[in-house]
């Protein structure tokens, strides 16, 4: 009974907040293959600034707990989410106001999330600037078809094709060693940090990031750090390093594996 009377109400909430949405000012935010092409045929760098990172800047208590705000990451968040070097491609949430596709309580939660924070975020977007999409590292999270993310993968996979990548992430993340995400790179070598109040450690990843590249001549640096890695990307791209920074990808991968098994195993038992 409880879950119908939340299958009922949870569309008329979702048009309710729908309605009160701030409209888009002239945001633009490209699509996941253009974002993808400015990496891949342009060699630019990509930094994600998504709710965490915005809650962060605006040292909001919501900011997930596994990095602690203080007023220097909000700084180095702000000038990095301002830096206009020319080969860097600064990404927002095009689910922000585009909720093609997206589960019911994707949407509500989008929804949500820009009419609490949209006043502050107007404050430091530069409508002249053609953002890339952050959703293009979550292929999976939100869609209602997330079995069919094997496209978008296949996609993403473009970035590191047959090159010497380097991985910069926490020490549990692990990233395409238990699945096959980054098999079609050349070659990869990681280093590894606590995944916890990484921004701490800053300082000290960017020099080792540096002493690395300096023997290795890495074609591309991968980063999955939370808002350190947004930071990182910004300031590696200013040393004219082309990084990425690919958030819970690996998990994502999982997510999509997971539902397509389920979709098989389903398929199999109507036979």
């Amino acid at each position: 009974m409880k879950n119908k009377i939340s299958r009922f109400f949870k569309p008329l909430i979702y048009t309710f907040e729908r309605a009160r949405m701030p409209w888009n000012p002239g945001l633009e935010i490209m699509s996941d293959e253009d974002t993808i092409n400015d990496i891949v045929v342009k060699h630019k760098s990509l930094a994600r600034f998504g709710e965490g990172e915005f809650k962060w800047i605006f040292m909001d208590d919501e900011a997930p707990a596994f990095q602690r705000n203080s007023l220097e990451l909000s700084e180095r968040l702000t000038k990095a989410f301002s830096n206009m070097n020319k080969n860097l491609l600064v990404c927002i949430p095009a689910n922000m106001f585009n909720h093609e596709n997206q589960t019911l309580d994707s949407k509500m939660a989008w929804v949500k999330f820009v009419n609490k924070y949209w006043v502050q975020i107007r404050r430091l977007v530069n409508l002249d600037y053609r953002y890339g999409n952050a959703g293009v590292m979550s292929p999976c999270k939100g869609y209602m078809d997330q079995w069919q993310a094997g496209d978008r993968f296949k996609n993403l996979k473009r970035i590191w094709d047959e090159k010497n990548v380097l991985v910069v992430e926490g020490e549990t993340s692990k990233i395409g060693v238990e699945n096959d995400l980054l098999h079609n790179a050349k070659n990869v070598d990681r280093i590894e940090y606590p995944e916890k109040n990484a921004f701490a450690k800053i300082d000290d990843i960017y020099k080792d990031i540096m002493r690395k590249m300096k023997v290795h001549k890495y074609d591309i640096v991968l980063l999955t750090l939370g808002p350190t890695a947004s930071i990182l990307v910004s300031e590696l791209t200013n040393a004219g390093i082309q990084a990425v920074d690919v958030g819970e990808l690996d998990a994502e991968f999982e997510r999509y594996a997971h539902a397509r098994e389920e979709i098989i195993e389903r398929m199999e038992n109507e036979k």
